[in-house]
């Protein structure tokens, strides 16, 4: 899952501030190997401790109907000893004092900024002068200390500075909301560069990501229909949507006491550590945190019916006030999206997407609820079947209903009785360590990439990670990423790839920044007896983000905003998920597999067996699961009219009732900790099957059917879908690939639907 950062928002959503860079201006690498540089057709062997300095600032010698030629693209490399300084980041200066003291020197700089391009005569008013300066010095330039700042609130150990990022964030984007999204004259300079190159004062650009960015703004911009009531009106809107949002994702949890023989079934380990308290009549008990690991194992383990109910009702029973945060925010972007000009927000949110249109989602769901709901069904009777016969065992009653507090437990049993997969024997094979550097390699060998683990990093948390990236065949640097893996108290609890800095090039094709990226996780920490093991689950999920990490990595692109995983959103699962299905290859499991007492030993042919045999159990749950959720977004956000009456929590139930064929709990609100919608995702859930989809289709076609690491094939998909960032539409780089226009054949078979 890739996660949203801060946004810069004009008027029309003009500007997406959720690219960082690095300043690059006599930077320091260091690495122990000789750099081949390409400068101008002439090979320069550079050896350690050499330097090569740079200016960070790119420039346009015309700012007239001269022709602007597209600069021939250069490789530039950069010398063992001036690496240093480019990924080597001191993340122990980030103290509360410096955090709030640049956030200041940011909003001072884009004020700085903003007050130039106002001064900016009507008559002088172009793509270079404002448009260019806009986007190269707030989001290219100051990308990289905007978002430093905010991801510190993830991953910070110290709660004042996870404070002081959070805070920092809010300011930055509250200023931006205010000075940029509600600045009348702003934008006014703004229309009048795109009116004085359409009646010919100035020249359109050449470059192709010159022409993308005028063209996006071209379509964006409706200041006619803005007055400045309305504009700060929307700034006001955005702004109350942020903290709704902030509140939205601040869950609570609440304890419940529940006898030994409640828990009957939970494993002893888990029992072990719960608080134990004693009841009235001497007998014990346990205080119960419903959350996290304690909540999961009762669902899945407890045998009495009533105790997995009373821990789901719990469970989904948290942060009530949420529904009405969610009512709000629903209402607050239709309102704000009308102030646009749009009819609904899933209008103006789905005209940057593959999908275009609210109709081809809904057109999308419906055929895929018609392809699944059959095998639902089966899935259902399935554990029906296990259910009855369990029912009888311990002399309790069957209702032949299915309640979604049996739906874990059942599965475990079904799993259980088939021997299908030994859970806890196949995670002493994938030790984290070692499982992680074998990917590492994988993605080596596949990507055509040098990757280098950083001696004695300068990092957030001691346990962190850092590896630098080189191009393989010619050995130019593409940037760096951290791994910080293991769960720690004050960490964000989900699991995500962050961006902390795109790349981007000057205007002279040399780098003015190299990707900085970290894969945050909460595996368990390893203990004195044993190392952190994963399931095989964990395996797949870590190789996804991994996906994330390298398409920001290998990106080259001349904005910020072109870089990476910056691709229309429900484009952005797609080179993920389609790297999900190395980890059901035999060859591949195999190749990642140490048994945790003796790294040599390999998993064993019969659990490989195991993993590739379980991948289809119960998928048609599972995609019905997504695609519920899928219809609650887009029927939350597909409102015309505010309604003060919104009911997010029926939405919630009747949509999974009748794509999931299951009754929610009754007097929950499990909608509460979707968050998804209002994180950036807000009529866009759909993506994760949209991009499932295609996923499977390139898997198939491609690897799958020529070898997955085909070297040609590998080249291909990194030249022409990671490289390019959103540089091109996703689906003419996808029918590029392909070859043929994409299809859903693939993906439907491989789920035997």
């Amino acid at each position: 899952m890739k996660l949203r950062s801060i946004h810069l928002i004009y008027t029309t959503v003009f500007l997406a501030l959720n690219v960082v860079s690095i300043p690059v201006s006599n930077n320091e690498i260091d690495t122990n190997d000789a750099v081949t540089s390409f400068q101008e057709g002439k090979t320069i062997v550079l050896k350690s401790k050499c330097k090569l300095s740079g200016n960070s600032k790119g420039s346009f010698k015309n700012d007239t109907k001269e022709e602007i030629k597209e600069t021939k693209e250069k490789q530039y490399f950069i010398s063992t000893e001036d690496i240093e300084n480019y990924y080597r980041i001191d993340w122990s200066t980030y103290t509360v004092d410096k955090i709030n003291s640049l956030t200041d020197q940011i909003i001072e700089d884009e004020t700085k900024i903003i007050k130039e391009i106002e001064s900016i005569p009507d008559e002088k008013c172009s793509f270079e002068s404002v448009i260019f300066k806009m986007v190269r010095e707030i989001e290219d330039e100051k990308d990289f200390l905007i978002s430093s700042l905010s991801f510190l609130q993830k991953v910070s150990p110290n709660a004042e500075i996870r404070d002081a990022s959070s805070e920092s964030s809010y300011k930055i984007e509250s200023f931006q909301n205010e000075n940029i999204a509600g600045n009348s004259v702003l934008n006014q300079k703004i229309a009048k560069a795109i009116e004085n190159i359409a009646n010919g004062l100035f020249a359109e650009p050449e470059n192709l990501e010159d022409k993308r960015l005028l063209d996006s703004i071209r379509n964006e911009v409706r200041l006619s229909n803005h007055s400045l009531e309305d504009t700060r009106r929307y700034s006001k809107l955005k702004n109350q949507i942020y903290e709704d949002a902030n509140a939205f994702m601040d869950y609570n949890t609440s304890t419940h006491i529940f006898t030994k023989e409640e828990l009957e079934g939970v494993p002893e380990v888990v029992l072990n550590m719960m608080e134990t308290v004693e009841c009235e009549d001497g007998s014990e008990a346990y205080n119960v945190n419903i959350d996290g690991i304690y909540y999961s194992t009762i669902v899945k383990y407890a045998i009495k019916e009533e105790t997995r109910k009373t821990a789901m009702t719990i469970y989904n029973q948290r942060c009530k006030p949420n529904i009405e945060l969610l009512k709000n925010i629903v209402n607050m972007e239709l309102q704000a999206s009308k102030i646009n000009g749009y009819s609904s927000h899933s209008e103006e949110v789905l005209k940057s997407k593959m999908a275009k249109n609210t109709e081809t989602v809904y057109k999308f769901l419906d055929s895929l609820k018609e392809k699944i709901l059959p095998v639902v069904k089966k899935d259902i009777q399935k554990l029906l079947d296990i259910k009855k016969e369990e029912r009888a065992k311990v002399n309790e009653p069957f209702d032949n209903t299915l309640h979604l507090y049996d739906v874990e437990y059942y599965k475990r049993i079904a799993a259980q009785n088939e021997g299908s997969v030994d859970v806890n024997k196949i995670s002493e094979y994938f030790p984290l360590i070692e499982v992680t550097d074998e990917m590492v390699k994988i993605y080596e060998e596949l990507l055509s990439l040098k990757i280098t683990e950083v001696d004695n990093p300068i990092v957030w948390y001691k346990d962190v990670r850092q590896f630098i990236v080189f191009d393989k065949k010619t050995n130019k640097y593409l940037g760096t990423f951290y791994l910080d893996l293991s769960r720690r108290s004050g960490k964000v609890s989900y699991d995500g790839s962050f961006h902390i800095g795109y790349g981007f090039e000057k205007e002279d094709g040399t780098r003015g920044a190299y990707p900085v990226a970290a894969l945050v996780t909460n595996f368990s920490a390893p203990t004195e007896s044993r190392p952190a093991l994963l399931s095989h689950d964990d395996v797949t999920g870590l190789f996804h983000e991994l996906g994330h990490i390298f398409h920001e990595i290998i990106s080259e692109t001349k904005y910020t905003r072109y870089n990476g995983y910056n691709v229309e959103q429900d484009f952005l699962e797609v080179p993920s998920q389609f790297l999900e299905y190395w980890c059901w290859e035999e060859e591949i499991i195999e190749r990642i597999s140490h048994y945790y007492k003796d790294p040599s030993q390999r998993m064993p042919k019969e659990l490989i067996e195991q993993i590739i045999k379980s991948k289809n159990n119960y998928s048609g749950m599972y995609y019905s699961t997504l695609l519920f959720k899928s219809y609650v977004d887009m029927n939350l956000y597909s409102i015309k009219e505010v309604d003060e009456n919104l009911d997010p929590v029926k939405i919630w139930n009747d949509a999974r009732k009748e794509v999931t064929l299951l009754e929610s709990v009754e007097d929950t609100w499990p909608i509460v900790s979707f968050d998804h919608i209002i994180d950036g995702y807000d009529a866009g859930y759909y993506g994760y099957l949209w991009s499932q989809v295609y996923a499977a289709d390139m898997f198939y076609s491609q690897f799958k059917k020529y070898g997955i690491f085909n070297r040609e094939i590998g080249d291909k998909y990194r030249n022409v879908i990671l490289k390019r960032g959103s540089t091109r539409d996703a689906m003419d780089m996808l029918k590029e690939f392909l070859g043929r226009e994409p299809n859903d054949d693939a993906f439907i078979q491989s789920l035997s639907l």
